[in-house]
């Protein structure tokens, strides 16, 4: 097999939504309890683990950012658990918000305090911003099951919550945001990965300044 060229895997292009169909999806779960953290999982790109995982204290509502340290995973015996760390080094990253997250994010408070008190000394104390009821982790297979059922009533095209992610990508890069600001929102270890990832999105020359050349 000595000089035999292996030819290259092509990657397919990721499912997504349409700008139309992220606008339906948020529109039709708006009012859900989990509403929020799919609107998250669309602004930022972020895992679901590292949605359920994020804690209060990741939040900065001050100067909106949204700092990833950590993803929910299993322990040697197949139980989920708060990970200590990010999913790989890259994945350790801060991530903007907009002034509407924020308010959104800041809404939640309240209500979860609510549930503490019905809970009472029943409260898990993980400092979750998007638990089960009860303080502890949602998982990810009900938050799984929950998104679907989102994505079936709003009509739209059938993706896992990871297709938020790649939406989040496909629709900043197809309205002319640098690549490295998708990077740096992905936690991609470089910015070549997230071209070949969205290679299927048309990324001007004049984006990629100084990354590219026009000589």
């Amino acid at each position: 097999m000595d000089g035999v060229t292996v030819p290259a895997k092509r990657m397919k292009a990721p499912q997504v939504w349409s700008a139309a169909e992220a606008s339906t999806f948020l529109d039709i779960t708006k009012d859900h309890r989990r509403g929020q953290m799919w609107r998250l999982g669309l602004d930022t790109g972020m895992w679901l683990g590292e949605l359920l995982a994020l804690t209060w204290d990741d939040v900065d509502l001050d100067r909106g950012l949204v700092a990833v340290r950590r993803t929910l995973t299993k322990d040697r015996e197949g139980h989920w658990k708060l990970g200590e760390v990010a999913k790989t080094s890259s994945s350790r990253r801060s991530i903007p918000i907009g002034p509407a997250r924020v308010v959104a994010l800041r809404s939640i408070r309240p209500k979860q305090a609510e549930w503490r008190l019905r809970c009472g000394a029943a409260w898990v104390d993980h400092g979750l911003v998007f638990d089960r009821g009860n303080g502890n982790w949602l998982s990810p297979a009900t938050a799984r099951a929950v998104f679907d059922r989102a994505v079936a009533k709003a009509q739209v095209t059938v993706l896992t919550p990871h297709g938020m992610r790649h939406t989040m990508a496909t629709l900043l890069l197809a309205t002319g945001v640098h690549p490295k600001v998708v990077q740096d929102r992905l936690g991609h270890s470089s910015i070549q990965m997230t071209l070949d990832r969205y290679s299927h999105v048309s990324v001007s020359c004049s984006r990629m300044r100084p990354q590219c050349s026009t000589s």
